[in-house]
């Protein structure tokens, strides 16, 4: 069944609340100094780590929802952590 538009913003408030966590907890941090690649904490395994780019992330979210409407915590958390570095 697809989800309807409701569900997929209730879903994505959802993952924006979790990426504002992990900002605030120092759990998205970049690995090249450009920007382009970084390294954000898993909330669900402690110790894994999820690679993000311009074209994804390597976690199981990102490979099931992703869509023009819908990305994961973790690339919620990179795009949040840039712009709180620029302010």
């Amino acid at each position: 069944m697809t989800a309807t538009v409701v569900e997929r913003i209730e879903g994505q408030a959802e993952r924006l609340e979790k990426a504002r966590r992990l900002v605030q907890e120092g759990k998205a941090q970049p690995l090249t100094p450009d920007g382009s690649t970084w390294a954000v904490d898993s909330e669900s395994d402690p110790g894994h780590r999820y690679l993000v780019t311009a074209s994804g992330c390597s976690c199981p979210d990102y490979e099931y929802r992703h869509d023009e409407f819908q990305i994961c915590k973790h690339m919620l958390a990179v795009e949040l952590a840039k712009a709180q570095a620029q302010e």
